[in-house]
């Protein structure tokens, strides 16, 4: 099971235990599935007051389309809007007209209001400069699908990323997110496998700590039955991932930051203590 152990004691919930939902009370990407960060020592005393802490697990589908999708054509949007609208001005000027500073919002209301190429009629742009407005609207329009949609769709997501980069290869799309996950901030923990056996991993954000109480947890299949019941425990992360994770939520809460002179004021305060009393 890679990452994973099976769950000796059935009636100690323990650190490191992967909560999955069940189906009534799933819902995406939030609450499928959660490892539980509760020290040992005060679920083994009873110390938690009835309440489990948990951070939650993406898949990677929603990992993907939370994360990536967000981040990556967020930027590609607006560069295509920053684009169209500086060519929109520029054939405005050339016009001679006297409005030549519309903003990117407003380009963006027009084009919401008639479309895309009763736009360009209305302002009269034709020729090679209608066709790179039109290559960047295609981008603006494109990213406006991808992000105002909810669920995953791979489809999208390739045809989105080919239009934005210009590159009708999937491959590219691949290297893309393999560099993005090999890359993950500290505070996101990346287990590769699924507890269940399934194809996939798990992306554990660790700022997003969670509760749930522990009237709501199965500990035994015969949990299932009782009706405040909300999740069930399918495995236990195994050392040495189970306490990287510890340390690593710790990392992410114990980092101070300090201001940005700080350090160019240690770097002159043997300077300026040199020259006292010169």
């Amino acid at each position: 099971m890679y990452e994973y152990e099976d769950i000796g004691d059935p009636d100690q919930i323990a650190q490191g235990d992967v909560i999955e939902w069940i189906t009534a009370h799933r819902e995406r990407p939030w609450k499928i599935f959660g490892v539980v960060v509760t020290a040992d020592c005060d679920l083994a005393w009873n110390k938690h007051g009835g309440v489990i802490s948990y951070v939650p697990g993406l898949t990677n589908s929603d990992f993907i389309w939370k994360n990536f999708r967000e981040r990556f054509f967020e930027k590609r949007r607006q560069e295509a809007l920053n684009s169209v609208t500086k060519l929109i001005n520029t054939a405005i000027q050339n016009d001679g007209s006297e409005d030549s500073s519309l903003s990117g919002a407003a380009v963006k209301d027009w084009l919401a209001r008639v479309g895309r190429d009763n736009l360009l009629d209305e302002i009269g742009i034709n020729g090679s400069l209608r066709n790179k407005i039109v290559k960047n609207l295609d981008k603006l329009l494109i990213c406006d699908d991808i992000l105002n949609c909810e669920s995953f769709d791979m489809s999208l997501l390739e045809r989105a990323f080919a239009a934005t980069e210009e590159k009708d290869d999937r491959t590219a799309l691949i290297r893309k997110i393999e560099d993005q996950w090999t890359q993950l901030p500290g505070d996101i923990f990346h287990l590769p496998s699924l507890p269940n056996g399934e194809e996939g991993g798990l992306f554990l954000l660790l700022r997003h700590i969670r509760q749930i109480s522990v009237d709501e947890v199965a500990r035994r299949p015969s949990d299932m039955m009782h009706g405040d019941v909300k999740v069930k425990r399918i495995a236990r992360v195994c050392p040495p991932y189970r306490y990287a994770i510890t340390q690593n939520l710790a990392r992410v809460f114990a980092d101070i930051g300090l201001p940005e002179d700080h350090e160019s004021r240690r770097k002159t305060a043997a300077q300026q203590f040199f020259h006292v009393g010169n």
